[in-house]
């Protein structure tokens, strides 16, 4: 069963990468003089958290050392938006395979993140 709370943060660093991939960082993918006129009809824009997403790139460059595995799930899914069908052809597994995977990425994500606020504290006290 996945973890709500994990959930949130790979949607948010999904959305975070995907900016990142498009040049919403500060710096320009296209000169200014080149791009279409804006038609009037504007987007909202989901509020990204930096901080939280740069800590879950770290959590998950954690993982890709000793479960890689889990890695290629998360980025089938979270990055190239493949849905569960899709990232079971891609990655030549069996949807079911891709569900607990998923459960285990939630998981081992946790454990980290529980990890690294026991390992804050004790350095606080």
């Amino acid at each position: 069963m996945r973890i709500e709370w994990v959930k949130l943060r790979l949607h948010n660093w999904a959305l975070w990468k995907a900016r990142d991939a498009g040049g919403g960082r500060g710096f320009a993918t296209q000169s200014v003089l080149l791009r279409e006129p804006a038609s009037g009809y504007r987007e909202s824009i989901m509020p990204i958290d930096d901080t939280d997403a740069g800590v879950t790139n770290v959590a998950i460059e954690a993982l890709r050392l000793t479960r890689p595995h889990l890695v290629d799930v998360l980025e089938c899914i979270y990055l190239h938006d493949t849905g569960l069908k899709g990232a079971a052809q891609r990655l030549c597994r069996a949807q079911s395979s891709i569900s607990s995977s998923l459960d285990a990425a939630d998981r081992a994500l946790r454990d980290w993140f529980v990890a690294r606020d026991e390992k804050k504290k004790s350095l606080s006290t």
